[in-house]
């Protein structure tokens, strides 16, 4: 079973992350999700459990707008791909403008929605999408310059 893992901006500095021995990527933390009414957390695992108690080993306050989710793919550098990701592909199936036959380079964000991972209306585990060949090329919380180009 492939498990569920988010991951999200924290809101505090790189520092502050180090000094409280939180491990993190360039300022990304990786974890559960936890949403309660008034914000959004990651979580690492569990530090203590037993029949009365439960602790976690550490949660962090997230930016709601960086969140995204593990979509269980990889891209051709083995990065893990997430929602909110920006990925670059090459469209072997169909050029959509001009409606011709051949290769088109698509860029776009990857979202979630239909209980699936979409990129410019390409399933993402569809064989449209050969994930041999898909590219991370950035993010929409870090690189919001790259969704202007493709809009």
């Amino acid at each position: 079973m492939e498990e569920f893992k988010f991951r999200g901006k924290p809101m505090m500095t790189e520092r502050e992350l180090h000094e409280l021995n939180i491990k993190h990527e360039n300022g990304w933390v990786y974890g559960n999700l936890v949403i309660s009414d008034y914000a959004y957390f990651i979580t690492g695992g569990f530090a203590v459990v037993n029949d009365e108690y439960a602790s976690l080993e550490w949660w962090i306050r997230v930016d709601k707008e960086s969140v995204g989710q593990y979509t269980g793919l990889k891209d051709k550098s083995d990065r893990a791909i997430f929602g909110g990701d920006i990925i670059e592909f090459n469209d072997q199936s169909y050029a959509r403008t001009g409606g011709h036959m051949g290769d088109q380079i698509i860029k776009a964000e990857v979202v979630y929605e239909k209980a699936a991972f979409w990129a410019d209306g390409y399933l993402l585990i569809d064989a449209e999408c050969n994930d041999e060949e898909l590219e991370i090329i950035g993010n929409k919380f870090d690189n919001p310059e790259l969704l202007e180009a493709i809009e």
